[in-house]
């Protein structure tokens, strides 16, 4: 198998995974858990199709949130993640949630640590620091929505297959029961086909080039193959499988530059320099390896370094599959650092400690951080109400929708974008949604014309007459609300700090087909996408 790490495997560890695991686990927590909810927008319509597959025990398969695209098929690839995130919120209110979102963060860095454990990683200061890092790379993903599941689900995937070249038999049993959770948690599970492809690909090169024993890629395939037809057990079936693929072909990237998350790094900010210092440690610990970097090895880093640079909601998977992996290879870097001089002598000064301490001491420092841990997590679990006041309150148009609700109109609702999610979740099927934060199912032409109408250009009228809008919930200074303040068929019923609210009181005069054709003359290149959309 060429230069495996399953050579350079201790016998044992010079200390227990636990010991260092743990505090490491405790800090990712209660980081998770304490940092404020910063982008729950789309967590709410998750919500609601978690409270659905609860309580209702059923599946959506269409859209049952908005009258623009009501009946629209949509592939119910998150059912699982939705599920256990309302379950979280059911069973411990909000606080629920952050702790749903801790536990997923704090279990990605133990799959990590177990992975470098496997990999021989020898260095457990180096360990923590690559966890730290990698952690640190993937915070601004972690956020209260499906997609949280995705770092966690690819680090479990690196481990399987290392396993699986251990001959660990229950971990090739355990490839497509993995595929299954993830294919019903998030589409992200199409990186867990490429990587086991990868696998599988570079297994074959090595064995035609002499370079790994001809055993492996034949002993991998069958727990591949049925790893890669797992996603079709699944309540969206083949369906699971094509869409994914859709936004791999472009097919349904119409606007994904509109919005930050699929935006490219920017490296003056925080969060873009993390994932360039990130970059650099990978990149140092390669070239100052002693060991020759592996096919597999240095794909899964181009890969994973590929789609961060791509989109930033993937810094996650860097920091879950070139982080991991680079650590081997610094670790490398490290023992031959410590065989010069002074390092090596302080090396074994510490192995000497370490052995008189011996097992007592290994209890001691593993019952120290299984109390950290316990109270960190107490620590870190608001009891406040801090997520309902400062997310819910501070936030969202909650006295606006109980007034929109109350007021009696005629016509369809116009929603801010942003608070569409939340409008589904507190409203259900009472105040159906002009649009949210399920972009893909909208489409570019309807975002366009939400667009032209948000700004308060030519053709909100025209936007509003074609969809018959009868009430508007809007933020507060939008330039629509200049327009609405002007326009005598709507009446302001309320307003805050951070909302509006207007309801249509007359039918609303028609542009004439000349003004009509003349503002879509100015501003369709702008809003609808000009020729062709």
């Amino acid at each position: 198998m060429g230069e495996s790490a399953q050579g350079d495997t201790p016998a044992k560890l010079p200390v227990p995974a636990w010991v260092w695991v743990a505090p490491v686990a405790a800090l990712v927590f209660t980081h998770a858990t304490v940092r404020k909810v910063d982008s729950f927008d789309d967590g709410w319509w998750h919500l609601r199709n978690g409270q659905v597959i609860v309580e209702e025990r059923r599946i959506p398969t269409v859209d049952e949130y908005s009258y623009t695209k009501r009946g629209q098929p949509r592939v119910p690839h998150e059912w699982l993640s939705e599920a256990t995130l309302y379950l979280s919120m059911k069973l411990a209110g909000f606080p629920g949630i952050m702790v749903w979102r801790g536990v997923i963060a704090a279990s990605t860095t133990i799959l990590a640590a177990w992975f470098l454990l496997l990999r021989g990683m020898r260095s457990a200061p180096l360990a923590v620091f690559f966890l730290m890092l990698g952690a640190a790379i993937s915070v601004p993903e972690w956020l209260e929505r499906p997609k949280i599941a995705a770092p966690m689900f690819f680090i479990a995937a690196l481990l399987l297959l290392e396993l699986c070249e251990r001959r660990r038999r229950w971990a090739c049993y355990g490839l497509p029961v993995l595929m299954l959770l993830w294919a019903n948690s998030h589409a992200s599970f199409i990186a867990g086909a490429g990587l086991i492809g990868l696998r599988l690909a570079c297994a074959w090169t090595e064995e035609r080039a002499g370079l790994a024993e001809k055993a492996f890629c034949g002993y991998l395939m069958p727990w591949a193959a049925l790893a890669l037809l797992a996603p079709v057990v699944s309540p969206g079936g083949l369906a699971t499988i094509q869409n994914p693929l859709t936004y791999l072909s472009g097919s349904t990237s119409w606007g994904l530059e509109e919005f930050q998350e699929w935006a490219s790094p920017n490296f003056h900010k925080p969060h873009g320099l993390m994932f360039e210092a990130g970059l650099m440690v990978v990149l140092i610990s390669l070239a100052l390896s002693p060991k020759r970097p592996r096919l597999y090895d240095l794909l899964v880093v181009l890969v994973t370094t590929h789609l961060p640079l791509q989109s930033v909601r993937h810094y996650a998977i860097f920091g879950a599959g070139a982080m991991p992996v680079a650590a081997g290879y610094a670790d490398a870097a490290a023992a031959r650092l410590a065989e010069w001089g002074g390092v090596a002598n302080l090396r074994a000064s510490l192995d000497r400690l370490r052995a008189r301490a011996g097992r007592m001491g290994r209890r001691v420092w593993g019952g120290v951080s299984v109390a950290l841990t316990a109270a960190l997590v107490t620590v870190a679990i608001p009891k406040d109400g801090s997520f309902e006041r400062c997310v819910i309150t501070e936030e969202l148009p909650v006295q606006a929708l109980k007034v929109a609700l109350a007021t009696p109109h005629s016509g369809h609702l116009f929603n801010q974008y942003e608070w569409g999610g939340y409008i589904i979740w507190a409203a259900g099927d009472r105040l159906p949604v002009f649009i949210d934060g399920r972009a893909d199912m909208y489409g570019e032409r309807h975002y366009r014309e939400y667009q032209a109408a948000i700004d308060g250009g030519p053709l909100w009228r025209q936007v509003f007459a074609k969809y018959d809008i009868g009430i508007v919930i809007i933020t507060q200074g939008s330039p629509l609300t200049l327009q609405l303040e002007n326009e005598p068929s709507f009446r302001r019923v309320y307003g805050d700090e951070i909302s509006m609210v207007y309801v249509r009181e007359e039918p609303m005069k028609r542009l004439s087909r000349a003004d009509a054709g003349m503002a879509m003359g100015h501003a369709a290149a702008d809003h609808l996408g000009g020729p062709g959309c």
